[in-house]
């Protein structure tokens, strides 16, 4: 990797690395048979579809994110939202503490019943991937459940599906490999802090309009349809136009196959290691 260092930046250039929310009181935050009003209701994902490059949010439950005040509430007759709040008022915690006054659930600059909206994620990541591996972008931005780890864009004019794309390049295929290792049965072990400290991804402002366009093109191809295992993946005809696409425009498309060589060296060292 050497070779290529000049064209990649730390993911954290584009990226906070985050885990998902965890609020005490799930009764509160993810609600069932409510009257809530919509505006008040996000999707909140707790798993993460293992075969796709969009998030499939039909797998997402609901989620309570209400910022205003009892008194806003009032005011606009949203009768839903303020019952819903109203009824854990008196409701107690496993201590036998008021979910109000809850350490478990208070929080420093919200209401007690509010999820900040600063924690919505847009794209998502397998923590113990086995063969597919990949990112997933969310079709909106979204909550994730605190056992999920995302990616939440410093500057949310970037292109997000660019982003993603070169995150799902061979290149990002091969540092979710490079930097995870091996654990029982072969699943690769990923967390924050390794994302954090040592996934590079190619420049995004390194690519001509002319290359950028043809990566989003060619990317959109793999956007509708699954995501194979890694040695099905990389045989697959779409696959491979999308990658020399993006490494030609860099002017790395000459370091295609020692990239995939060494890819598939660590697969299979990760894969013949077994409990």
């Amino acid at each position: 990797m050497v070779d290529i260092k000049d064209s990649l930046v730390p993911l954290t250039d584009y990226f906070f690395v985050k885990r998902g929310e965890r609020r005490g009181c799930n009764a509160l935050f993810y609600p069932q048979n409510h009257n809530i009003e919509p505006e008040y209701i996000v999707p909140v994902m707790k798993k993460l579809n293992t075969s796709s490059y969009i998030m499939d949010l039909s797998a997402s439950i609901d989620g309570f994110c209400c910022s205003k005040t009892i008194e806003e509430l009032e005011e606009l007759g949203h009768y839903g939202a303020l019952n819903w709040i109203r009824s854990f008022e008196n409701v107690k915690d496993g201590n036998g503490v008021p979910i109000p006054k809850s350490k478990s659930v208070v929080r420093k600059n919200l209401y007690w019943y509010e999820m900040s909206l600063t924690n919505k994620f847009d794209i998502g990541l397998l923590i113990n991937p086995d063969e597919r591996l990949f990112f997933s972008k969310a079709p909106q931005p979204v909550f994730f459940d605190q056992r999920l780890t995302g990616l939440v864009r410093k500057d949310d004019t970037m292109n997000l599906t660019l982003l993603a794309a070169l995150l799902n390049s061979i290149i990002g295929v091969y540092y979710i490999e490079a930097i995870g290792f091996g654990r029982g049965l072969g699943v690769l072990d990923l967390n924050k802090n390794k994302v954090e400290e040592r996934f590079k991804m190619l420049n995004p402002t390194l690519i001509k309009e002319q290359d950028r366009l043809k990566i989003l093109t060619l990317y959109s191809n793999l956007e509708k349809r699954k995501v194979f295992s890694l040695i099905e993946e990389l045989q697959q005809e779409d696959r491979y136009n999308f990658d020399i696409a993006v490494l030609k425009a860099f002017g790395l498309e000459s370091k295609y196959e020692m990239i995939k060589s060494s890819l598939m060296q660590l697969f299979e060292i990760r894969k013949s290691i077994r409990d």
